[in-house]
């Protein structure tokens, strides 16, 4: 049985540092919020991402909810990919995976398909961080749309054109992997980019969750952010909630478009706009 495509209308997503048994303590904060509020299922569809030697040999594994934990226990996966099942047939209802992103942190992605979104992943997702940071070293986590996220993020000329229209405007820069050598979108100021670190993702979001090691990389202080008057913080034991927006931002341009840019500001001290080229954002 194979895994059905990640079609997510809305993702949580974040960074913590290394940990002993990254996948063990991701499955638990799971197991126990999908247990309180009566969304845990019966069986999952498990596959083994893990960048080193995969224990399932690349095959995927239908197991309860204890079995994974049991799994687990026996020693890490470096990663793993989960889904619900319904009948027979996988349905993409919930993803989970703990991969290896760098020597220093791990990333991990908690999402629902458009039927179970608003109830997992717009209401619980608070829960879920919250569970998370008081077991690991939280750097940071945030909650997009993932159409946005995608629309951001995509780099290659065709494809952009065929899902988002022209790409008037949008400086390129060289792709040079060999033997692969193309023109990119260089996407480096879109307001809903998501940059890659050796310490975290850098990127901004309507809702934030800043843990202790984000302070340790980012170029602002937490003293900065809680300063700033237009942006809900809520400072907690483990992390700085950070509420920029009533609803995860969905366009780059407008209102949304100027609050992804203070955000890009006051957290990284860069800058961003749209349209590519533009040197502002338009419609403020």
């Amino acid at each position: 049985m194979s895994l059905p495509p990640l079609d997510s209308q809305m993702f949580l997503r974040g960074t913590f540092e290394a940990a002993a048994a990254p996948d063990k303590i991701l499955w638990t904060a799971t197991k126990q919020l999908l247990s309180d509020r009566g969304l845990l299922h019966s069986k999952y569809l498990v596959r083994d991402t893990g960048t080193r030697a995969k224990r399932w040999k690349g095959q995927d594994r239908e197991l309860t909810p204890d079995e994974l934990a049991q799994d687990l226990e026996i020693g890490p996966l470096d990663g793993f990919l989960l889904h619900t099942i319904q009948g027979a047939i996988p349905a993409y209802c919930l993803a989970l995976y703990a991969g290896k992103e760098t020597q220093e942190n791990r990333l991990f992605g908690f999402g629902g398909s458009q039927e179970t979104q608003s109830e997992v992943v717009a209401n619980h997702s608070g829960s879920f961080v919250q569970m998370l940071a008081s077991n690991t070293n939280l750097v940071l986590a945030w909650r997009s749309s993932t159409n946005y996220h995608g629309w951001m993020n995509q780099t290659d000329i065709k494809q952009y054109e065929r899902l988002f229209g022209s790409v008037t405007g949008f400086r390129t820069k060289p792709f040079s992997r060999p033997p692969l050598d193309f023109p990119v979108l260089d996407i480096s100021l879109n307001p809903g980019r998501e940059e890659i670190t050796p310490h975290y993702h850098r990127t901004v979001a309507a809702n934030m969750w800043l843990g202790p090691g984000f302070w340790n990389h980012a170029p602002c202080t937490k003293a900065e952010l809680l300063k700033e008057p237009w942006v809900e913080v809520e400072d907690t034991e483990h992390y700085l909630y950070l509420k920029a927006y009533p609803e995860p931002f969905t366009r780059p341009d407008g209102e949304q478009g100027r609050i992804q840019r203070r955000l890009w500001n006051v957290l990284f001290h860069q800058d961003c706009e749209w349209p590519p080229g533009s040197g502002s954002i338009a419609g403020v």
